[in-house]
């Protein structure tokens, strides 16, 4: 507090919501902590012999909002449901990168989605305003672009080998197998692997991305 002394003696007084504790009830830059946030009236009182007067001011306590952006996330999309949280007051998302990324149905919800025009790394910023108080939390997301798997047509095929002929989209890929017999790769991992097959039969070969 800072009330400006006179004459006399003072004396700090009080009404609000909860309860106010002061550091010293006497001297006019006594420090106060309230129990609960709200408006509280400080009346400064001097009194000096006979005479006496007194001032208020008051004074709003905001409460501190307790919030969080929610946990760190991946989305095989260019989407994402966010789940943050506040205590009290109106949040707000921002982004970095900030260019193509839009909030629905708008950027004040905790549980806005988010949706980005590229896959990437974006940091999300909850930021919470209760009066004169503001705090924030991040989140990361991660957006990929989802693969489009093409493991080439259906072939037959004189002999036991043969080459693949998949078409890498995104991401990596590896190729897996059923059939009668045992196939043995050059490598699982390329489109175009070469395989051997130990017995003749129809054998499928799945691309996976």
């Amino acid at each position: 507090l800072s009330a400006v002394a006179s004459v006399g003696s003072g004396v700090w007084t009080y009404a609000g919501p909860g309860i106010a504790t002061f550091n010293s009830t006497v001297i006019p830059n006594a420090s106060v902590s309230v129990s609960v946030a709200g408006v509280y009236t400080f009346t400064w009182t001097e009194t000096n012999g006979v005479c006496n007067d007194n001032d208020d001011v008051a004074i709003t306590f905001d409460a501190v909002p307790v919030i969080s952006a929610g946990l760190d996330d991946t989305a095989c999309d260019l989407d994402i449901v966010l789940a943050a949280s506040a205590s009290v007051g109106i949040g707000t998302w921002s982004s970095v990168p900030a260019a193509g990324v839009s909030f629905a149905p708008d950027a004040n919800d905790p549980n806005a989605t988010v949706t980005v025009s590229s896959a990437g790394v974006y940091t999300l910023t909850w930021s919470v305003t209760n009066g004169v108080c503001t705090v924030s939390d991040d989140v990361v997301e991660t957006f990929y672009v989802q693969p489009v798997a093409n493991a080439g047509g259906d072939q037959s095929v004189c002999g036991l080998n043969y080459t693949l002929s998949a078409v890498a989209s995104v991401g990596s890929g590896v190729w897996t197998y059923a059939g009668p017999g045992i196939a043995t790769f050059n490598s699982t991992v390329i489109p175009n692997a070469s395989v051997s097959v130990s017995v003749a039969g129809v054998y499928t070969f799945t691309w996976t991305e």
